[in-house]
């Protein structure tokens, strides 16, 4: 599109309407409605962005982003449940799935699920694959978390007096 990308002043590209505006024409041609949520690094400064056809939103002091048919589930999922940008890599992994199985009660949102944790251990690149031995166990404890909600919410609803 003719944009030079300069690293050093990511700010410029997130921030600037004209260049959002022309991503955003982009991504319209491609698919009306596409969300694209976008995480970078650079000399540990984290930034998060969702860029979808009506708006670029900055989700970097949320900590999180969510997309798809169940972002409203699984958004909802990680707020419940605390998630906090301190949270340790294990309970974000956690509580990042947790929220994908939520998302699952909405049209369209399958129970097929991937996970490859990337990062960078003292300059060096690791990639680990989440077993599916791990993603049965956690999705069974998410199961027995819905059960006991529900279990909670008839109590409450039998102290109800009409």
């Amino acid at each position: 599109m003719g944009i030079l990308y300069d690293p050093v002043n990511v700010e410029n590209y997130t921030n600037n309407p004209t260049i959002f505006n022309m991503i955003n024409a982009r991504v319209n041609e491609v698919w009306n409605n596409l969300d694209i949520l976008v995480g970078t690094i650079k000399n540990n400064k984290i930034s998060i962005h969702n860029i979808n056809s009506s708006v670029g939103a900055d989700l970097t002091t949320q900590g999180f982003g969510v997309i798809g048919t169940g972002s409203n589930s699984a958004l909802w999922t990680l707020i419940h449940l605390g998630y906090s940008p301190n949270s340790d890599m294990k309970t974000v992994l956690t509580l990042g799935l947790f929220a994908k199985f939520q998302s699952e009660e909405s049209h369209g949102v399958g129970e097929a699920t991937d996970v490859i944790v990337v990062y960078s251990d003292k300059g060096k690149f690791v990639s680990k694959v989440v077993d599916e031995n791990t993603l049965t166990k956690i999705r069974e404890k998410h199961k027995e978390l819905i059960n006991l909600q529900r279990e909670k919410v008839k109590e409450a609803v039998n102290l109800v007096d009409l």
